[in-house]
């Protein structure tokens, strides 16, 4: 199931799933938990189950890490979708990458886009991100491409690991430790690590994750692929296409489009907005002339749990699961991800034992400018797909009502009740040049000898995209740069988890 494209959503809530209960709002006077923060529990973590940019610091500039992001991966465009061979992806890598088919409603979305004056963007990966584009995802002729011990414990010896406890399958195991411990245990649970092992103030800190407003619009018939999706004849002959040829509908990730934009007018209209920017002297949304926004078009809206004998909507369970699914009719999901939000949340431990998990929380809107702008991005692609060209003929209706868009507080009230993760989080134990950090350049613990972190919880800035891309890359070069000090690039005993 894992390796069949349409049916990630079918892996949410079971034995794949950590399932982390996190606060996704605490501020402003409103608190809200949602029980089911997914999270990939097996080898190759998250990647398995959900669907760039590159940040500060002089040795992770991106001229210093192009080669490592194109050495993880080999782009194949057998059917020339795209048009292009994007010269910053590479050919000859573990990670097999290729573009997305078109769905049903590409056309009209294009057409929409581009009579509102947006642009189209084929090469992305240069830095040039402004427009919608046709996606490249980690599927290779219609196969999910992705890379098991519970460490309990860093055992030190003065400010040196010296061994590695683990419980799994084969119980209790001690790794001694020759040179060096290498972490990979995710977002959330390598600060839990950390801070059952070791003393460092500032792990857990800096929690970051694009907020969304996850949109749905009802469609005419024949514009989603829900029909398929539902059980019945049509789901059972797509299943079977897929199990024989690796074909059809199932070979689709429902996610084909997104369009990454700025909206610096109807930003600039906003006090909020207007005074942050004044009193740090760059626009807070996007200080470096990146998009505010990356808009995600899924096509279908209904997907089947195996663990479940009910319908829900497939942004419901994993966004939206106080939502009440709709059981007929045909719909567009528009995802809405602000990808420079302010708020920062945190990681802090439940209690002393390993197996129990950490309190998440993302802290989303908690400052109000965040607010503002993903009021702002709902606002600007409601526009573009009720008045573009293409779109006004195939938009029926709203689900599960209209947005008081034309309200700034009932717009707030509503943000706050439905904003979600789009499960990019990163920052836990993010790099910094001094102990303000927890990593420093060369991805060591401060304070620390022998201790390494390698996965999205060292970033210390989050990506304006997806943060999937970066782990390859954060791999590569950390491997590399410890061959140079070694006579072999191993590393002695290397600590994995399957936790990411």
């Amino acid at each position: 199931m894992i390796s069949t494209p349409a049916l990630a959503f079918h892996l949410l809530e079971t034995e794949y799933d950590w399932g982390y209960e996190t606060t996704m709002v605490d501020s402003h006077g409103y608190r809200r938990v949602e029980k089911h923060n997914t999270r990939g529990k097996v080898l190759g973590g998250s990647s398995a189950l959900n669907y760039f940019k590159y940040w500060g610091g002089e040795d992770w500039t991106f001229e210093k890490c192009r080669s490592f992001f194109k050495k993880g991966v080999s782009f194949a465009d057998e059917r020339n979708i795209l048009g292009v061979e994007p010269p910053d992806v590479g050919s000859d890598g573990p990670l097999k990458v290729s573009p997305t088919l078109n769905i049903p409603l590409a056309a009209e979305l294009k057409r929409a886009w581009t009579s509102r004056g947006y642009p189209i963007t084929n090469d992305i990966f240069d830095g040039t991100v402004n427009g919608t584009t046709h996606l490249v995802r980690s599927i290779y002729r219609a196969i999910r491409s992705v890379s098991t011990n519970f460490i309990q414990e860093l055992l030190l010896e003065g400010q040196r690991v010296i061994e590695v406890e683990t419980h799994g399958m084969e119980g209790r195991q001690i790794y001694l430790v020759e040179k060096e411990v290498i972490i990979s245990c995710g977002v959330f649970e390598t600060p839990k690590l950390l801070m059952l092992s070791v003393d460092s103030p500032n792990v857990g800190k800096h929690l970051q994750d694009h907020p969304i407003l996850p949109h749905v619009f009802q469609v005419k018939d024949g514009y989603s692929l829900d029909h398929v999706i539902r059980p019945g004849p049509q789901h059972d002959q797509a299943a079977l296409e897929y199990k024989k040829y690796q074909s059809g509908p199932m070979a689709s990730g429902l996610l084909k489009m997104s369009a990454f934009t700025r909206i610096n007018e109807r930003l600039r209209q906003c006090k909020e907005w207007r005074d942050e920017a004044e009193h740090r002297g760059y626009d807070p949304l996007g200080p470096r002339g990146q998009p505010h926004f990356e808009l995600d078009f899924i096509v279908g809206l209904h997907t089947n749990f195996g663990c479940s004998s009910h319908w829900q909507p497939a942004f419901a369970t994993p966004f939206q699961p106080h939502i009440a699914p709709p059981l007929t009719g045909s719909y567009l999901t528009v995802v809405v991800d602000l990808l420079r939000p302010l708020s920062r949340g945190k990681v802090t431990l439940r209690s002393a034992n390993f197996e129990d998990p950490p309190h998440i929380n993302l802290n989303f809107l908690e400052h109000p400018v965040d607010i503002i702008g993903l009021r702002e991005g709902v606002r600007f692609i409601n526009e573009v797909l009720l008045r573009g060209d293409g779109m006004t003929d195939v938009i029926t209706d709203e689900y599960p009502e209209q947005l008081p868009r034309h309200s700034d507080d009932l717009m707030r009230k509503k943000l706050l009740e439905r904003v979600s993760t789009s499960y990019h989080p990163c920052g836990s134990c993010h790099m910094g040049r001094t102990i303000e950090g927890v990593v420093d350049g060369c991805l060591k613990v401060f304070g620390v000898k022998g201790l390494r972190v390698v996965d999205a919880s060292v970033m210390p800035v989050i990506p304006d995209g997806r943060v999937h891309r970066n782990e390859p890359c954060h791999a590569e070069r950390s491997i590399s740069r410890r061959a140079k000090l070694t006579s072999s690039a191993a590393v002695g005993y290397v600590a994995k988890c399957s936790l990411i």
